[in-house]
C-alpha cells in the first residue's frame, strides 16, 4: 500500500513538473518574441529618428543656402549628408549666425558624426538577431567593394543607449532649426 501511494505521488509530481516545464518553455518563447519585437522596435526608432534628423539638416542647409550661402560657401546645395555637414561647418566660419545658434551647431555636428556610423550599420547592414538568445546582435556591413564585409556586434543595452542619444540629438537639432528659422524670418522681414 505504501508503495502504491508513493508511486501515485511520484506520478503526480512528474505530471506537475512536466506541466511546469511546459509553462516555462511557453513563457520563454513569449519572452523571446517580446525581446525580438523590442529589438525591432529600437531599429525602427533609429531609422525614423535619423530620417527626421536628415530632414531637419536638409531644411537647415536650405535656409542657410537661400539666405546667406549661395555664393559665400558654395553655389549649389550639397547633395549628400557628408557634404551637408561640411557645408554647415563652413557656414559657421562665413555666416553671421547668432551666438546661440553658432554654439548649438558647434555642439551638434560632432554628435551627428558620432552617430552616423551607428545609423549606417542598422540601415545598410544585415542584422542577425542573436541577442534574443543572450548573444550580441551582429550587424554585417559592406565596406567599399561588395565582397568586403565587416561584422560589428551591439548589445541591446548599447542599441538602447545609442537610440536615446539619437532621439535627444533630433530634439536638439529641432531646436537649432527653429532658431535659425527665426533668424531667417527676421532677415527676410528686414530686407523688405
Amino acid at each position: 500500500m505504501k508503495r502504491r501511494r508513493l508511486i501515485a505521488q511520484l506520478v503526480r509530481q512528474r505530471a506537475y513538473y512536466r506541466a511546469e516545464r511546459d509553462r516555462l518553455e511557453a513563457e520563454s518563447e513569449e519572452l523571446k518574441r517580446q525581446k525580438a519585437e523590442s529589438l525591432l522596435g529600437l531599429i525602427g526608432a533609429i531609422v525614423i529618428s535619423w530620417a527626421k534628423l536628415e530632414n531637419l539638416i536638409d531644411l537647415s542647409v536650405g535656409m542657410i543656402h537661400h539666405t546667406w550661402g549661395r555664393t559665400a560657401i558654395q553655389h549649389d546645395l550639397p547633395p549628400s549628408l557628408d557634404r551637408e555637414l561640411d557645408y554647415m561647418k563652413s557656414a559657421l566660419r562665413s555666416w553671421k549666425f547668432s551666438t546661440e545658434s553658432s554654439e548649438k551647431l558647434r555642439g551638434l555636428l560632432p554628435r551627428i558624426h558620432a552617430l552616423k556610423t551607428f545609423r549606417h550599420d542598422f540601415v545598410h547592414g544585415l542584422a542577425d538577431i542573436h541577442e534574443i538568445e543572450g548573444l550580441p546582435l551582429q550587424i554585417t556591413t559592406v565596406k567599399g567593394a561588395f565582397h568586403r564585409h565587416e561584422a560589428k556586434h551591439y548589445s541591446v543595452v548599447q542599441i538602447q543607449r545609442k537610440t536615446e542619444h539619437l532621439v535627444k540629438l533630433v530634439t536638439d537639432f529641432t531646436a537649432f532649426t527653429e532658431g535659425i528659422a527665426s533668424e531667417f524670418i527676421e532677415r527676410q522681414d528686414r530686407n523688405r
